[in-house]
């Protein structure tokens, strides 16, 4: 395991989490709250299980995924994101060991899709 992968090691754990600040919620100000588990995989990846109850579908609940990879060539972090909705996202990702920042710049598609 490299020394910047071994950097993630304080994000192992079970967490709770709080969504805000985000363009699809009915405010920015609106919070959404569920929790976490983040474990390692094959001493290579970070994977992260998150849910925020009665949070859709129907209320029920959300569950959404990550992994959390290094990109050596690059000298950066990459996480992949996939919810129950079916959505799968690519994530640039750093982390210094108090912030963590996931940045996502999609081009807009002008098809509707």
């Amino acid at each position: 395991m490299s020394d910047a992968l071994r950097r993630l090691e304080q994000l192992v754990g079970d967490w709770d989490v709080t969504l805000t600040q985000a363009w699809f919620l009915d405010s920015l100000d609106t919070e959404i709250h569920g929790t976490a588990t983040v474990e390692w995989y094959a001493d290579a990846f970070l994977l992260l299980h998150g849910e925020f109850p009665g949070r859709t579908p129907e209320e029920g609940g959300s569950a959404w995924s990550m992994a959390f990879a290094r990109n050596d060539p690059r000298d950066t972090f990459v996480a992949l994101y996939h919810d129950d909705r079916g959505v799968s996202r690519v994530f640039d990702m750093t982390y210094d060991g108090a912030e963590w920042t996931l940045l996502r710049e999609d081009r807009t598609s002008t098809n509707g899709s």
